[in-house]
């Protein structure tokens, strides 16, 4: 760890010097192997039910810890008419069912799940409980005592997931105890789906979900596994760091992989040549499109001429860029594939028609694992 630290010391003094480019590829000749299967560190059969991979998750002290802090918010709230009711360890547990089966049986409101009409009404939810003991613990439920946040939202490290970090933190403990990723990710956004008012929502035009709440995630390119996230809240005010978004994310998301030597996949909006080299320093090789007004790029990745399946690529120290043309030219950045090793990758004609052509490694193995968090999303 103290030498990744210190190549890492000698990279950001680097950063101000100019970046030269090169056709030497001699630090890109070793052919890499990111072969290794993911692990799930408990033993699952075909006795294994839903209730069991729930719980997995959600073990009951984190329940308990709900059902305590939701009663001793109600405390603090005393004498005000919606916070008197005491939840139990029992009713919790129910109203999570009920929250699961609502979004499976779906309905256009939650009173329909009760309503007097047998074409409306669900007995397998309404027999739970009563519709205002639902209303009620919606209402009270808490997960973290307002009195531990002192500061106000003004303030830099204002946490606006506050309210929500207990379980945030115990979900993020748990993803990484119970599952060993492979050695390919991606980071990627998803969107969250949630049609409230929040000051946390985001609007993302180009998405399915265009206004909802945004998830950075890291994910197993293998299984789709959400191997960490981040719940995006919005423009951070931090003056200590020179990095972009895109590259503090992936540099937090990752952290946990730092001397594995694992494969990150990502797209445009997050590379750039400070981070390629910064993950490498600190044992993550990592392979992105680019967009080619990023700085430090060479000048022959924005110059628009090249003929169909042709290819460029220059070098500096463990970065090589590549733009490859087909339809329409690409642009990338690796820090483990040499540029010369060809590879294939699929494409489809306007006929339907499927054909294989030839590419640059690095453009082929983007493609190929890129879709982590895709596969996720899919499965929601």
């Amino acid at each position: 760890m103290e030498i990744q630290m210190i190549n890492l010391l000698i990279f950001r003094i680097s950063l101000h010097y100019t970046i030269i480019w090169t056709e030497n590829v001699r630090n890109f000749t070793t052919e890499l192997s990111f072969e290794r299967e993911p692990e799930i560190a408990v033993e699952t059969n075909k006795k294994f039910k839903e209730i069991d991979y729930f719980n997995l998750f959600f073990y009951e002290n984190i329940l308990k810890a709900i059902v305590q802090q939701s009663n001793l918010h109600r405390s603090q709230k005393q004498g005000i008419g919606k916070y008197d009711y005491d939840l139990t360890f029992t009713e919790l547990q129910a109203w999570i069912g009920m929250i699961i089966l609502m979004g499976i049986h779906r309905l256009p409101r939650i009173e329909n799940y009760w309503s007097t009409d047998p074409a409306l009404r669900v007995d397998f939810i309404a027999k739970i409980m009563p519709r205002d003991t639902f209303r009620k613990i919606t209402e009270i439920l808490h997960i973290n005592d307002n009195n531990n946040n002192n500061l106000p939202k003004t303030q830099p490290n204002y946490d606006k997931l506050f309210k929500l970090r207990p379980l945030i933190d115990h979900l993020h403990e748990k993803i990484k105890v119970l599952y060993t990723p492979s050695k390919t990710l991606s980071v990627d956004e998803s969107m969250l789906k949630f049609k409230g008012r929040s000051s946390l929502k985001q609007y993302m035009p180009q998405k399915p979900i265009k206004r909802s709440y945004k998830v950075w995630c890291l994910a197993d390119s293998k299984t789709s596994y959400i191997a960490n996230f981040e719940v995006y809240t919005g423009k951070c005010n931090d003056n200590q760091s020179n990095d972009t978004l895109g590259e503090r994310v992936v540099i937090k998301l990752t952290r946990e992989l730092q001397g594995t030597f694992s494969l990150v996949a990502y797209d445009n909006f997050f590379t750039s040549v400070n981070l390629v080299e910064e993950l490498r320093n600190t044992g993550i090789y990592s392979v992105g499109t680019v967009r080619t007004n990023r700085k430090g790029l060479p000048e022959m990745m924005k110059e628009k001429k090249l003929q169909r399946r042709e290819y460029e690529f220059k070098t500096t120290n463990n970065v090589t860029a590549i733009k490859w043309m087909y339809s329409k030219i690409v642009t990338v950045l690796s820090s483990a594939h040499n540029p010369l090793t060809i590879s294939t990758v699929k494409r489809t004609l306007k006929t339907g028609e499927k054909i294989v052509v030839s590419c640059q490694i690095a453009v082929a193995v983007y493609n190929s694992i890129m879709g982590g968090v895709v596969g996720f999303d899919q499965r929601k």
